[in-house]
């Protein structure tokens, strides 16, 4: 951020010289090399091959546990069903009424 103070007595010449077309030209060279530095330095600032390989296993082993856990609540669901099924069932095909037709 840039402040000026203004403290009242400063003149403004409007007399141009070629010192300062020079005292221009150089500060807006340094100041776009400057700025391409910065966009360059910014540019490599990025996550390296070891931080993107350590996120892609990170994912993996996340899709990973996701899915054994839920591999094992679907042999769980089914171990359940298998239970509730069983004791639904009659003990006995013989205790079963004899008179189950319809007429």
């Amino acid at each position: 951020m840039l402040i000026i103070i203004y403290s009242g007595n400063c003149e403004f010449k409007k007399k141009t010289t070629f010192a300062t077309i020079k005292n221009y030209q150089t500060m807006k060279k340094l100041l776009s090399l400057t700025l391409l530095a910065g966009m360059f330095a910014f540019a490599a600032c990025g996550p390296s091959a070891e931080d993107k390989a350590a996120t892609e296993r990170a994912t993996q082993d996340s899709i990973a546990a996701a899915d054994s856990m839920m591999r094992a609540a679907e042999a769980q669901a089914m171990e359940a069903a298998k239970t509730d099924s069983m004791t639904a069932a009659p003990a006995d095909s013989a205790a079963m009424p004899a008179d189950t037709t319809h007429h």
